[in-house]
């Protein structure tokens, strides 16, 4: 579906997409040079109205799409508006009987050049339908590599949402692990725990999810190793591949629950990007797998279950379960002696209440980390947000029978007690950053992808 090219083709093109962030007259006249045509006399004019940013004309026998943003400061917000747009009207062009051929001339500022690609691919998605589209970049010789990889980047982010997109019937636990393992790509290792090796190490937690349940339970352990001596950055993916809330079953619609395993996906996927970009860092990402549902085995309200670090849990909510599997991951992570550990997971409904599904939300041990990671989701155009974790909130969560329950019956700040429920497994004096993104990683009924960057592009940072 997608190709690179360094010429402008006057030939077999349907449609052609400009994207221009300065030099607008300049750009303008070169195009006419290369197209032998002309532009109307009043289309500079028109874009010098600040509101008018996008426009859709036939010039001679060619159709463009001709897209501006702001000269004196063009940002990936602007850019990512810009593209949307652009996707949405040559979306509108596409014919059921005929192939759209659409050529893309990326506008030529390197530093945005990757992310045009990514969102382009991001943009022209969609699960269901068939793409009759043959998509052709546009630029110049010396960024050929950086446009075919920005694709193969965008495809990764792609087929997570088709992960996420598909219903619980389809990605069960072993699909998942299927997945994982069609993904062939050199010193890119896995382990895999099964049901009789978690009880054998006592992943009780993991195991207490999925009791009602006849899928399997998994850990899948997925290692990028290139470095021999440093230290690996761990993660952590919640994988519920479909949550009922268990005994305490939740109201209304939650056909969505599907996508309660995004933290795993999401962690696959940055594991992938990893790979294909050869990045010099360790990294490892653990990633349980299970299914919370209702059943004579499911566990109950009130039960008491060891975890792996030893801690007793009180279960005084089976809908609190995603903290659960992945508590007894992030006490695993030890074993790895990590130079610190990200978990990411569509972990509170409250996260999307608080900013409108606006904001990946984060709380951590060590602000540096968080401050890293806040510059990571900038660099990207994700939006992210601290809460606190004060020790105050910990009071919520005393236990008359374990040495700690997984919810509270009369705190109202669901996201934060959840985050500090996760801090009592961080292994000791390891820097943690908790992301929960179940405000923004299921929108308009499509998984959405966010975070994967961002995460991606925090592993890249010096630390």
């Amino acid at each position: 579906m997608y190709k690179y090219t360094n010429i402008v083709n006057n030939k077999n093109i349907d449609l052609f997409v400009i994207l221009i962030c300065s030099n607008f007259k300049k750009n303008i006249e070169g195009l006419e040079k290369k197209f032998k045509v002309k532009f109307p006399k009043k289309l500079t004019e028109y874009f010098k109205d600040k509101k008018k940013k996008f426009l859709k004309q036939m010039v001679g026998d060619k159709l463009f799409i001709i897209s501006k943003v702001n000269n004196e400061k063009c940002s990936k917000e602007d850019l990512d508006s810009s593209i949307k747009e652009i996707c949405s009207s040559v979306l509108e062009e596409k014919d059921e009987e005929k192939k759209l051929r659409v050529q893309i001339i990326l506008s030529p500022i390197k530093s945005f050049i990757r992310y045009q690609v990514i969102r382009t691919t991001y943009y022209l998605y969609d699960y269901k339908e068939k793409q009759n589209l043959d998509v052709i970049f546009c630029g110049v010789k010396n960024l050929k590599k950086l446009i075919l990889n920005s694709v193969l980047e965008g495809e990764i982010i792609n087929k997570m949402r088709t992960m996420v997109n598909q219903p619980a019937n389809i990605m069960t636990t072993d699909a998942f692990l299927k997945n994982v393992k069609n993904f062939k790509k050199k010193n890119l290792s896995i382990e895999i725990f099964d049901k009789k090796k978690l009880k054998k190490d006592k992943f009780n937690l993991i195991l207490a999810v999925n009791k009602g349940s006849n899928q399997n339970p998994y850990l899948l352990t997925v290692k990028w190793m290139p470095n021999k001596k440093e230290k690996p950055i761990v993660l952590v993916g919640k994988g519920v591949m479909f949550d009922t809330g268990g005994i305490n079953l939740k109201r209304y619609d939650f056909h969505d629950m599907k996508t309660d395993m995004t933290g795993a996906a999401v962690a696959w996927s940055v594991l992938k990007l990893c790979a294909i970009n050869n990045l010099k860092k360790n990294v490892v990402a653990l990633i349980p797998l299970v299914e919370n549902m209702i059943g004579p085995d499911a566990q109950r309200p009130g039960d008491v279950i060891e975890s792996h670090s030893g801690k007793t849990v009180e279960i005084l909510n089976t809908d609190a379960e995603g903290r659960l599997i992945m508590a007894d991951a992030l006490s695993y992570s030890k074993t790895f002696n990590p130079k610190y550990v990200i978990d990411v997971s569509t972990l509170t409904g409250q996260a999307g209440y608080i900013f409108n599904n606006l904001s990946i939300i984060s709380i951590g041990n060590y602000n540096p980390l968080i401050k890293l990671y806040n510059k990571s989701a900038e660099d990207v155009n994700e939006r992210v947000w601290e809460l606190p974790l004060w020790k105050e909130y910990k009071k919520y969560l005393k236990s008359t029978v374990a040495d700690i329950k997984n919810s509270s019956a009369t705190a109202s700040s669901g996201t934060i007690l959840a985050g500090t429920f996760l801090s009592e497994f961080v292994p000791e004096d390891t820097k943690w950053l908790h992301l929960d993104i179940a405000g923004v990683s299921f929108l308009k009924d499509q998984a959405t992808g966010a975070s994967i960057l961002s995460i991606y592009e925090l592993l890249k940072k010096k630390h």
